[in-house]
C-alpha cells in the first residue's frame, strides 16, 4: 500500500464518521508533532499532529508499530491537546 498505513475495521469506521481525511493521517504520521509510545502496550504508538483544515485541532492516531506497515487501530481530534503544542 503506498500510504505506508492498513486501518483496522474500527479505525475505518471511526475515520468515515468523524470525517477524517486519509491525506490528514498520511500527513501526521509522515511529519508528527510528537510520538509516544504506549505505556502500557510497547507495541502501539500515539503520533499528534495539527490538521490546519480543522481549526487547527489536533488528530491523534494510536497505531502498532511493530507492522511493516503501520496498523492504525484508532484516530480521532483529541481535545485534551488544544493548546498544549
Amino acid at each position: 500500500m503506498k500510504n505506508g498505513y492498513t486501518l483496522t475495521a474500527h479505525a475505518a469506521i471511526v475515520v468515515a464518521e468523524r470525517g477524517i481525511h486519509k491525506e490528514w493521517i498520511q500527513r501526521v504520521l509522515s511529519a508528527p508533532i510528537k510520538v509516544i509510545q504506549d505505556i502500557a502496550d510497547p507495541t502501539r504508538c500515539h503520533a499528534y499532529g495539527s490538521i490546519s483544515e480543522r481549526d487547527d485541532r489536533t488528530l491523534h492516531i494510536i497505531y502498532n508499530n511493530t507492522t511493516y506497515l503501520k496498523k492504525i487501530i484508532s484516530v480521532y481530534f483529541d481535545l485534551r491537546m488544544r493548546g498544549k503544542r
